[in-house]
């Protein structure tokens, strides 16, 4: 995949991997290094580095795993914002405002449904997560075409996001040299520059509508961010 007109590339990776971002969310605020969240594909930026969407795959098609999907939805939901927050740390004294451009996604291939979500912050300690598409699994010769269509055309859509995200990327680059220039050189406007880092919020919570909680009073699962459940 070519992101933008810097060609940047992507990197899609598949088969517990472990997302880095979430282990360096953690050694940050805990200063521990033992936990770790694999998901079962990432894409990111060859030349940065940086992670920028996930894969998780609830399970075989047309078996329905209600609690582990409501797993998948939690712990991707603090592997998004863990992604956010990387990209932050990345250039301190960049721009918020270009921040808030950037999206992280996850990809969620549940057995009936294909679903893509973003992440993003709206503003300052704010963090929002919005399903762009949900496309069923296309399993029937009468009904396949029309949903492939649909398919391609949700990737295709998420390939349009992505670029867009790199795109800002890029521009919180050149922000964080010119901020670091007032910085620096004590020039005008330089007691507004402030961390990135400011606008986030430590110990996230990840809420679910009771939409999303299938069956919630038989599950077991650990939503903490300290201790992500790395067994599925």
């Amino acid at each position: 995949m070519e992101a933008h007109g810097a060609a940047l590339s992507d990197d899609f990776s598949l088969g517990e991997k472990r997302l880095e971002a979430v282990s360096q969310e953690l050694k940050l605020i805990h200063n521990v290094n033992r936990h770790f969240y694999n998901v079962d594909g990432i894409i990111s930026n060859i030349e940065s580095e940086i992670g920028i969407a996930i894969l998780e795959t609830t399970g075989p098609l047309l078996q329905q795993n209600d609690p582990k999907e409501t797993r998948d939805y939690i712990k991707a939901g603090y592997g998004l914002v863990a992604m956010l927050h990387v990209i932050g740390q990345k250039s301190r004294y960049d721009d918020f405002e270009i921040l808030k451009k950037i999206g992280s996604f996850f990809v969620q291939a549940t057995p009936t449904k294909i679903r893509i979500w973003r992440a993003s912050m709206p503003a300052s300690k704010v963090y929002m997560t919005n399903c762009i598409g949900s496309v069923e699994v296309p399993t029937e010769s009468k009904t396949s075409e029309e949903k492939l269509r649909k398919l391609i055309d949700l990737f295709w859509f998420l390939r349009q996001l992505i670029s867009e995200s790199y795109q800002a990327i890029d521009e919180l680059q050149g922000s964080y040299i010119d901020n670091m220039k007032k910085k620096v050189r004590k020039l005008k406007g330089q007691e507004k520059v402030t961390s990135l880092c400011d606008n986030f919020k430590i110990n996230t919570l990840i809420k679910l509508l009771q939409i999303y909680i299938k069956k919630s009073s038989r599950m077991q699962i650990n939503s903490s961010p300290i201790r992500p459940d790395n067994s599925s």
